[in-house]
Parts: structure tokens; sequence; C-alpha cells
């Protein structure tokens, strides 16, 4: 994995958060966050913090992934039986990559989606089918199927060693999926209802929320085993790693609050109070913010990453659940 120098025009280092060596401020910086209750997607734009394009999608969407290579949107809907690809080049056009449509609507679900820009693939969880979907970006078409643990519900796809943490709800544990052989290769035990899933890529480690539990397990993406438990909040479910300094930040959807982990000591090092039912986080590495959607708010609540404290928000529209931005992603650097 290669990473540029330091950024004069963003002010980030080690490495500095760029594409193709130009500092992503350099373009307008957007937050995408998907509505469940109003089955759309909200562009805001980073800087005024306002909804400029409100985009209709499926039916109670979820997740959302934005591939900065090809500035392509992907966003899956519970209840509607497809993903939703926007194309931010083309004026934001919709087409529709079809998922089981042959099934009753709902029976799929397809609750979160990444996206891995090295590989050109799009990964799927289909939580009513206990499986996770892959899509060839280059064709929009399934390429696997890959039977996972009892419903799975997150996600997370590791760049740089090109393997794939799925939490799985019901069976208590998280599958790893190898991305180069679409087969996992080791299944760890975590915590009771494991929920979300983020990494370190920079050092290769893996946190899942526990939601029954109110901790989040740490797990060594070397040898796929747990070592530490962190204590956070009531109800953990969203997690996001801050590339820029490593803190790991969890949503606690009960305590309505954010749990901020130190990754050299595994413990909570700050507690931020937010609004009501916090779900889903992003960072916005070039301004070092956090962003975390508030489900019964119909908000997003902005923190900054230097002290620890909300600062702003955002309203969008009814039930705001998945976030991505196209701020900065620092994994798929290119010298």
């Amino acid at each position: 994995m290669k990473t540029c120098k330091v950024c004069v025009k963003c002010g980030r280092h080690s490495p500095c958060y760029c594409y193709q060596c130009e500092c992503p401020d350099s373009k307008k910086c957007l937050i995408y966050v998907s509505n469940y209750f109003d089955n759309s997607l909200s562009v805001v734009d980073a800087k005024t913090l306002q909804v400029i394009k409100t985009i209709p999608v499926g039916e109670a969407p979820r997740g959302v992934a934005y591939d900065p290579v090809t500035q392509v949107m992907y966003v899956g809907s519970t209840i509607s039986n497809y993903i939703s690809v926007i194309d931010e080049k083309n004026n934001y056009s919709v087409t529709t990559i079809p998922i089981g449509m042959e099934l009753p609507k709902g029976t799929v679900n397809p609750t979160e989606i990444e996206v891995n820009p090295y590989t050109q693939m799009v990964y799927v969880i289909a939580t009513g089918l206990n499986a996770t979907m892959v899509i060839d970006e280059r064709t929009n078409q399934i390429v696997a199927t890959i039977p996972v643990g009892s419903q799975p519900y997150g996600l997370e796809v590791e760049y740089s060693t090109d393997m794939i943490y799925v939490p799985n709800n019901l069976t208590d544990n998280v599958s790893v999926i190898d991305g180069k052989t679409n087969q996992v290769v080791a299944t760890v035990p975590v915590g009771e209802l494991p929920s979300k899933v983020d990494s370190d890529q920079d050092r290769n480690i893996i946190y899942v929320t526990n939601f029954h539990d109110n901790n989040v397990s740490v797990i060594d993406g070397k040898t796929y085993t747990v070592i530490a438990t962190v204590p956070v909040g009531d109800g953990p479910a969203g997690i996001v790693v801050n590339p820029n300094n490593g803190l790991v930040y969890v949503a606690n959807g009960k305590s309505n609050d954010v749990s901020v982990i130190d990754w050299r000591s595994f413990k909570v090092i700050a507690t931020i109070p937010v609004g009501k039912l916090p779900g889903i986080l992003a960072v916005n590495a070039v301004t070092n913010q956090i962003y975390v959607t508030n489900y019964d708010g119909g908000y997003t609540t902005v923190i900054d990453g230097d002290t620890n404290k909300p600062v702003s928000y955002f309203t969008t529209a009814a039930y705001p659940y998945g976030i991505d931005d196209s701020c900065a992603h620092p994994e798929w650097l290119n010298s």
C-alpha cells in the first residue's frame, strides 16, 4: 500500500490522506446519508452541512458505500431486493443491481455494503440469506455468494490484506473471508449479538461491537484471535476508526453517546454525549470530524476529532441510517 508525502494543503501526515497525491479538499467533499423511512439518499456539502441533493432509492435503505476511484455510490435497501447504483459523475444517475428479485420483498435484506476500490469488488451483507454477496463493479454482476453465520449484520473490507470481516448476530462470531478466494478462512468467537465492525488498517486490528454485552472485541488481524475486550456504553452499534490518530469511535444506541477508545491502551478515554439513538459513523479525514447518524432525531451529529466534542449537526430526512463520504479514504492512496 503506497502513501503520499506530507501534504501542505490538508496538513495531514503519516500518511497524508490524498488521492493520487492530490489533497482531497481540492475537490468537493460530500457526505452521503441513507434515510430509512424516506427511501432516499441525501447528498450533503461537508463545508456548509447543507443538503444539496436528495435521490430516491429503494425501500428502507441502510448501507451506503462510496467508491472514490469510480465516484459511484452503492445503497442497499432492506425491503427492495436490489442495490441502487448512483453515478456521481453522470449527474447522479441511478441504476439497479437485482439481488434475489425472484424472492419475496424483504427476503434478501441487504443491510451493509462495502467497496474494495483496489479489486473493484462490492460486498453486500444479505442478512436474510445468511450470506455475503460479491458484485464485480465492472459488470454489476454477482460473482459469488458466500455462506456465513446466522443473521450477519456488519461488514468491513480491509484493503491492505484483502480480508473481509462479517459479524453474525445470532451465532456470536465473526466470519473472516479471503477476498482472493471468496472463502471463509476463519470464524472468531466474540461477544453476544455482535453488530458492526471496523478496522485499523495501519495496525491490522479489527474492532467489533457487541450490542448485548456493552463492549467491543479487539481482534488481531494476523492471528484471528481476540486480544482485548473493551467496556463501552449501553447498546454499542456503529463503530469507526479515525485514520488520523487511530482512535476508535463507538456509537452507543441506548445511552445516547459515543465512546472513544485509545488504540494504545484499549481503554475508553472519552465519552461524548450526542443525540437520541446514535447509529452509524463515518470519518472526514481532511477536517478530522466524525459524523454519527441519530436515527430518531432525523439529523447527524458532527464531532471534532481534535477535542472529541460535538460541534454541529445537519438534518436530512426521516430516520437517517447509513453514512459515507467522499472526503478522504486513506486506504486507497497512490503515490
